[in-house]
């Protein structure tokens, strides 16, 4: 009878701790990781702005919680791109010990960040959540305002100045291209150093401003259809026709011969021998008219030089008295 007893007891003993061991489970098995996503959740955003979608989750612990975005690409799920130089973060706020939301936050949404987007964490998964963006886009775009049909004409070797004026939705920086058709392909325009084109860019208002193409003595095969490029919008084609004929200038070197010796002797001698001929004359004048008196004969009395006759009776003597 007591071997009975000690039997019922060790069978009650593996009952009760088999009941434990069901009861755990069955505890662990409805405290799995909860993620509370709506199905059909659907969110809606203006390009340009600032979003953030919600992924509300429950768990068992205080263990760390690590919350992963997906977006779909065609049919398979993709880790969204929250590194530091994307413009889309995480965000991760705890509400109650056990709760807490993951936020997946666009800064300034774009127009490919459209799409269907899970969280996952624990190995669990969230229902799909639709992100939409549209907005004011179509009547913000960047508008390239150059007239169909424009044509520029210009003298070859002249400075030729193309516009492409712009009208763009915000003040980040704008970046307007050239490109010139080469046969049927547009090919950028060479604007660098080295080359005879250059670009400027004039600001007109807040959101208004001019690109220029600008030729310096512009050649003959720049003639061709130009587009300017910017924020994926282009122009029409702008049509530049260079005329005029180069005019060639023919110079002629003449090489001089050094003159003979002989060519270049007697003229220089005939010049010194006329020189001195005519220094000669001017001495001979200049001394015969600084002698004067002295220059006449002595033969002739000059009368200038005699006493006068009033002189000559005041001083008469007589020998016989």
């Amino acid at each position: 009878m007591r071997l009975n007893y000690c039997l019922t007891i060790l069978h009650v003993s593996i009952l009760a701790a088999l009941f434990l061991t069901l009861d755990a489970d069955s505890t662990d098995s409805t405290c799995d990781i909860e993620i509370r996503v709506r199905r059909g959740t659907v969110y809606e955003a203006v390009l340009g702005e600032d979003l953030r979608i919600i992924c509300s989750v429950a768990f068992c612990n205080n263990s760390p919680l690590t919350v992963s975005w997906y977006k779909y690409e065609t049919t398979k799920p993709v880790p969204v791109d929250v590194s530091s130089s994307s413009h889309i973060k995480t965000e991760w706020t705890h509400l109650k010990p056990l709760e807490g939301i993951s936020y997946l936050i666009f800064q300034k949404i774009l127009r490919n960040d459209s799409g269907q987007y899970q969280c996952h964490t624990g190995g669990s998964m969230s229902h799909s959540i639709n992100v939409s963006v549209y907005g004011t886009d179509s009547t913000c775009d960047i508008e390239i305002r150059v007239r169909r049909g424009t044509v520029y004409k210009a003298l070859l070797g002249e400075d030729l100045r193309i516009n492409c004026p712009v009208a763009f939705c915000n003040n980040s920086p704008l970046t307007v291209s050239w490109y010139k058709f080469e046969t049927t392909k547009p090919v950028p325009v060479d604007v660098s150093s080295s080359s005879h084109i250059k670009t400027e860019w004039t600001h007109l208002k807040p959101l208004e401003g001019i690109s220029y193409l600008i030729f310096q003595k512009i050649l003959r095969n720049d003639s061709g259809q130009y587009q300017c490029h910017t924020g994926g919008s282009m122009s029409h084609s702008i049509n530049v026709s260079v005329y005029g004929e180069v005019k060639l200038t023919t110079v002629t070197w003449t090489t001089l011969e050094p003159e003979s010796t002989e060519e270049t002797f007697w003229p220089n001698v005939y010049r010194v021998v006329g020189i001195m001929a005519f220094v000669i004359t001017v001495l001979t004048v200049w001394v015969a008219s600084s002698c004067g008196c002295k220059g006449e004969s002595r033969d002739t009395p000059d009368l200038s030089c005699q006493p006068s006759h009033d002189a000559l009776t005041t001083t008469t003597i007589y020998e016989n008295v």
